[in-house]
């Protein structure tokens, strides 16, 4: 088995090249095949591209209902990934920090049980809570 994902990429790639090069049909094959490997990889964003070069290719051909319902599928699916993304940035930002304070309160501990380790290093909490905010 090949890279599914990388296959639609290419094939989206090579679409966009004929649409370039003004052989629509030919240009409308190649997203043909990509847009159920994207689909079958759960590449949205991919998906979402590819839906967006029909849409364009169907409104350079003068198809305005077809480009409209691809342009319209691709917008939704970009819009549903900024959503997520943001939401997922916020729960991943809130999770580093939570990380970030289990570290300083890990260091902390370490240093009063071995202060020994501490001055070895030449480290104390302070320093590390520093560095993981420097990140």
């Amino acid at each position: 088995m090949g890279d599914r994902s990388g296959e639609a990429r290419t094939l989206n790639n090579i679409g966009k090249v004929y649409n370039d090069l003004e052989e629509k049909q030919k240009a409308l094959d190649f997203y043909n095949q990509a847009l159920p490997l994207k689909r079958a990889v759960g590449d949205r964003s991919g998906e979402a591209v590819t839906l967006g070069n029909i849409g364009v290719l169907f409104q350079s051909t003068n198809r305005p209902t077809q480009a409209i319902t691809n342009l319209q599928q691709s917008l939704q699916m970009e819009s549903l990934r900024q959503q997520l993304q943001e939401k997922f940035s916020q729960a991943l930002s809130q999770q580093i920090r939570q990380l970030e304070e289990q570290v300083y309160s890990q260091a902390e501990n370490i240093s009063h049980r071995f202060p020994e380790v501490a001055e070895l290093f030449e480290t104390t909490p302070a320093d590390i809570k520093n560095l993981c905010l420097d990140w």
